[in-house]
């Protein structure tokens, strides 16, 4: 009950503040700003061509990081967990907090890409994530 008291507060929120949240329009006109140090700008992305190098740098450096994540003790420990939970359980490690890092690191890397694709796009709506949901449910 109280997941969907939680729900509905955080709905009537969103439907109430339609400057913040843009209501069923989502959020409009999002910009791509200059990558910047200090208020100095270092290079504009405003622009496809440009803007895709940088995508693409930003996946080479986390498909990196999450490689050295995976081949690490704790990316090991991880997968000893998927295949086995009471096994590491067992050994002495704490399943319950390598799950929750695991889910941190999880958002740690999708917050990101989906601030890239609301960049790409120029909008974020909350639809789009409703129907990619039911599709991977129905393949």
């Amino acid at each position: 009950m109280l997941t969907l008291a939680f729900g509905q507060m955080f709905y009537f929120l969103a439907y109430t503040t339609p400057d913040l949240t843009g209501v069923d329009n989502g959020l409009l006109d999002i910009p791509r700003p200059a990558l910047s140090i200090l208020g100095k700008p270092l290079l504009s992305i405003a622009r496809p061509g440009k803007y895709y190098a940088f995508v693409a740098v930003m996946f080479l450096i986390a498909f990196w990081l999450m490689l050295r994540v995976s081949h690490s003790v704790f990316g090991r420990t991880l997968l000893a967990i998927r295949d086995n939970e009471a096994r590491p359980a067992a050994v002495g490690y704490d399943v319950r907090r390598f799950k929750l890092v695991a889910f941190i690191v999880s958002g740690a890397v999708t917050g990101p890409a989906g601030a890239l694709h609301a960049m790409m796009t120029g909008n974020r709506v909350a639809l789009q994530h409703r129907v990619w949901a039911s599709t991977i449910s129905t393949t």
